[in-house]
C-alpha cells in the first residue's frame, strides 16, 4: 500500500511537472539551455524540489528501501510473482529513484547485501533438502528469476551483481558437497 501510493505520488508529480515544462517550453528551450547563464531545465529543478522535500522526512528513503526488499522477498518466497501490479509498482519506484539519484546509493547497496543474506541462508537449508539435480535446477531457476527481475523491475546495471551473488552464496560455497554426492550419478544418467 505504502509504494502503491508513493507510486501515486511519484505520477502526480511527473504529470504536473510535465504541464509546467509544456507551459514553459519557450523558456526552457531558449533560456535555461544557454550554457554560459548556468541555468537548469524546468523538468531536473522539478525533480531537485522533489527529491530536496523527500530528504526532510526524516526516514522516508529508509522506509522506500524497505517496502520494496518486502516486496522482492515475498516474490522470492513464492508468496507473489513478477507478473502482478507489484511488478509496475516497483519499476516505477526504481525509475524514480533513478531519477532522484538514489537508487546506486540507497537501494542497490541494501538489495544486493539482502541478496546475500537470502542466498546464503537459502543454499544452507536446500543443500540438506534437496539431491544434487534438484538442488542445480533450483539455482537455474533463481538464476532465471534474477534476470526477469532485473528486466522487470529494477535497474539492468544490478544485472551482473546479482548474478554474482546468487553464484557466489547460493551455489558456490556447496560445489564441493554437490560434486561428492551426487555427480557420478548425474553424468551415469546424462
Amino acid at each position: 500500500l505504502f509504494l502503491s501510493m508513493l507510486d501515486t505520488t511519484w505520477q502526480d508529480h511527473c504529470e504536473q511537472l510535465s504541464t509546467i515544462r509544456n507551459i514553459f517550453l519557450y523558456l526552457d528551450r531558449s533560456y535555461s539551455l544557454q550554457p554560459a547563464n548556468g541555468a537548469r531545465e524546468i523538468w531536473d529543478l522539478g525533480n531537485v524540489i522533489f527529491r530536496k522535500e523527500m530528504e526532510q522526512l526524516p526516514g522516508l528513503l529508509t522506509k522506500i528501501v524497505h517496502a520494496m526488499l518486502t516486496t522482492i522477498e515475498c516474490v522470492r518466497q513464492g508468496e507473489d510473482n513478477l507478473l502482478t501490479n507489484d511488478s509496475l509498482i516497483l519499476s516505477r519506484i526504481t525509475h524514480m529513484l533513478l531519477t532522484l539519484q538514489s537508487y546506486h546509493t540507497s537501494f542497490e547497496v541494501a538489495f544486493l547485501e539482502d541478496s546475500r543474506r537470502f542466498f546464503t541462508a537459502e543454499g544452507s537449508m536446500l543443500l540438506t533438502q534437496l539431491d544434487t539435480a534438484k538442488f542445480l535446477c533450483h539455482v537455474d531457476r533463481r538464476i532465471f528469476e534474477a534476470v526477469e527481475m532485473t528486466t522487470k523491475c529494477l535497474d539492468v546495471s544490478t544485472k551482473r551483481a546479482l548474478l554474482d551473488i546468487v553464484e557466489q552464496h547460493l551455489l558456490k560455497p556447496h560445489v564441493t558437497t554437490l560434486l561428492e554426492r551426487g555427480f557420478k550419478a548425474l553424468m551415469d544418467d546424462n
